[in-house]
């Protein structure tokens, strides 16, 4: 038995002591893009650009939110689920006549504030393992998704749904707003506040965390409620640009994504390192590598082997760097 869960830490601790650059990430992103507009000449134009901003503002803000869980040593597997509850939960909010602020903020608070609380008590309170437990709540909320929409996208009966989708102050649209907001709140709460500060020390070392005198329950379950929050902000934006709420938005393959995005942008799947500005370089390269497979015209089902060769790319090339750096 002992051996079984050795075998599972091993390659946990190996990838935790792997650290991404956000620099490579860069260099990796521009080298694609030359291949990419050297195939299409489409592909650095102004109009794609934005649809690659638009394909990404969902994920990075989802992303966002599982850098806190990350950064203190966690991870949370339901956000892919929060992000299509979300989402049909706030258009039926918009449907039943709340304007639809309110029910972007009643759908936040209700959905992200519960299930982020749900997780934040199994793992923290119960001590189920959180992939057991985050995973389980991603069935459940899948589920909750499709009982409320009968399995079908529910469509918008109020334009004013479609809101963060359209051109605010100019030409940039609401979810680019929305999404700057995120960052620069995150930014100042992960690095100018106590308990963003303390969730690094969390995620580094709990026990000489708990030591110290630190809530780390209490930071923990700070952690994963924000994630979820973050994760149904996503589904709203989601639901925004479709004028409908669909179940099916989410999923695993937004957990995936958004977990990679953070590991690309230096996040430590061992807790402790990460940041907001790395993450959101991680996902600038995820969305790339989607538009640039879409506009040369790649079959769908071939973006999740890009998607694994440019992750194993980015951290084979992170290692080499290191290893070049110890040696001077």
């Amino acid at each position: 038995m002992k051996r079984g869960i050795g075998m599972w830490q091993q390659p946990r601790e190996i990838l935790g002591r792997l650290k991404i650059e956000p620099i490579t990430v860069l260099g990796i992103w521009l080298l694609l893009a030359i291949v990419f507009g050297f195939i299409s000449s489409s592909f650095w134009t102004v109009g794609n650009f934005l649809a690659i901003g638009q394909a990404g503002a969902a994920l990075a803000i989802v992303s966002l939110g599982q850098c806190f869980v990350i950064v203190a040593g966690q991870f949370d597997l339901s956000v892919g689920g929060a992000v299509s509850l979300g989402g049909v939960v706030f258009v039926l909010f918009s449907n039943a006549g709340l304007p639809t602020w309110v029910a972007a903020v009643a759908a936040v608070i209700a959905v992200g504030g519960g299930l982020g609380l749900v997780n934040g008590l199994a793992a923290e309170i119960i001590g189920i393992n959180p992939l057991i437990a985050t995973l389980a709540t991603l069935s459940i909320v899948e589920a909750l998704s499709n009982i409320l929409s009968n399995g079908l996208a529910v469509a918008a009966k109020h334009n004013s749904v479609s809101s963060l989708s359209q051109p605010t102050l100019g030409v940039i649209p609401g979810y680019a707003w929305l999404l700057i907001v995120v960052l620069l709140v995150g930014f100042v709460f992960l690095s100018r506040t106590v308990p963003g500060r303390s969730l690094y020390v969390v995620g580094a070392n709990r026990a000489a965390a708990t030591l110290a005198g630190l809530r780390t329950r209490a930071l923990v379950m700070g952690a994963f409620v924000v994630c979820a929050m973050a994760a149904v902000v996503g589904g709203i934006i989601q639901a925004s640009l479709l004028g409908a709420g669909d179940p099916s938005a989410g999923g695993s393959s937004v957990t995936l994504l958004a977990i990679t995005a953070v590991v690309l942008g230096g996040g430590s799947l061992s807790g402790g390192r990460g940041g907001l500005g790395g993450t959101l370089a991680g996902v600038l390269l995820l969305a790339t590598v989607a538009d640039g497979l879409e506009i040369t015209f790649v079959p769908s089902f071939y973006d999740g082997l890009v998607t694994g060769g440019v992750l194993l790319l980015a951290v084979g090339a992170s290692v080499i760097r290191q290893k070049y750096r110890n040696r001077r």
